[in-house]
C-alpha cells in the first residue's frame, strides 16, 4: 500500500518527499492510490486496515522531505520502473472483483506514457 502510493505519485509528479508532506493534489492523489489498495485488501481479505494506512501516512511524512522514491530514481535516470508490480497488479486483481480502481490506472498510464519516451 505505502509503495502503490508514494512511489508512483512521486514518479508521476516527478518530485521529493516534501510535495506528499503537504497537502495538495500530489497528497491526495497517494492516499486515493493508497485507498484503493486497502478496499482491494478488503476484498481479497489480506488484512490491511485503516490503522495500516494511518501508520503509513506517519512513515512517510516522517521521510527526508528532499528524499525520493526508488520510480522517481528510475524516471531520472530514464530506466523502467515497477508499475507493472505496483498499479499494474491493483489494477488485475481489482478487475476479478469489479472494483474501480482509477487512480491506479491514471498512474499507470502516466507512468507508461513517459516510460515510452525512453
Amino acid at each position: 500500500m505505502l509503495n502503490v502510493g508514494v512511489n508512483q505519485t512521486l514518479a508521476v509528479y516527478n518530485d521529493v518527499f516534501r510535495r506528499v508532506h503537504q497537502e495538495g493534489e500530489a497528497r491526495e492523489t497517494l492516499k486515493a492510490a493508497m485507498r484503493e489498495v486497502l478496499s482491494l485488501s478488503q476484498k481479497e481479505g489480506t488484512g490491511l486496515t485503516e490503522q495500516d494506512f494511518r501508520d503509513y501516512l506517519q512513515i512517510i511524512d516522517e521521510l527526508n522531505p528532499d528524499g525520493m522514491p526508488s520510480m522517481r530514481q528510475d524516471r531520472l535516470a530514464n530506466r523502467l520502473t515497477e508499475v507493472d508490480f505496483f498499479a499494474g497488479t491493483v489494477i488485475q486483481k481489482a478487475a476479478k472483483y469489479g472494483l474501480p480502481v482509477p487512480i491506479n490506472c491514471r498512474l499507470y498510464h502516466e507512468i507508461k506514457s513517459f516510460e515510452a519516451q525512453y
